[in-house]
């Protein structure tokens, strides 16, 4: 109990920083949909997934609850043969670096892939994605990117057991970087 106040109460705090900084952004950076400049000419972009992609199939139930950062609601991945949740990560926020994936639902332990892909939709590369049942409800795990610094555009988390899995959000720990200037 005391842990899920403390996490509202960070949550708040970062709701209110948020604002604070779009404040100073004027109207200029809020209709391009920029939070806020790091410096003169850079923007900082989203590492989260923002769009479901191509290739997403059936078998995953509310695949639109997987787009943003972890808020505790989960796209279920129903674990069949050939289930694949496809995120986008978003145009000018391509991946550049690991991949963190934020899930929960695992009731015993469960080794599966993340497809790395290109704009194209071809692949990069693949990294294991595994998720371990541990006491508690959240979960993250990181997906090492061996193509880095690469940028990849679309993540495929695979099924590949007859057993389903919660997946929060996707955060990519680097991101390519955009220069507004001419």
């Amino acid at each position: 109990m005391k842990s899920k106040r403390a996490s509202r109460a960070m949550q708040g705090f970062q709701a209110v920083w948020s604002l604070a900084l779009l404040a100073g952004c004027g109207d200029e950076g809020l209709t391009q949909g920029h939070a806020f400049s790091l410096q003169a000419g850079l923007l900082l972009g989203d590492p989260y997934a923002n769009a479901i992609g191509p290739g997403t199939n059936s078998p995953v139930l509310e695949a639109d609850r997987a787009l943003g950062g972890p808020d505790e609601q989960s796209a279920i991945v129903l674990g069949l043969l050939n289930t694949a949740l496809v995120l986008d990560m978003g145009e000018g926020e391509e991946g550049t670096g690991d991949l963190s994936v934020y899930y929960s639902g695992v009731s015993i332990g469960v080794v599966t892939y993340v497809d790395f892909l290109r704009t194209d939709g071809s692949l990069i590369s693949s990294g294991l994605l595994h998720l371990v049942k541990i006491r508690g409800s959240k979960q993250v795990t990181d997906v090492a990117y061996s193509a880095a610094p690469t940028p990849y555009r679309y993540v495929r988390i695979r099924g590949l057991l007859a057993v389903p899995y919660a997946v929060d959000a996707v955060e990519a720990a680097s991101i390519v970087t955009q220069n507004t200037e001419g």
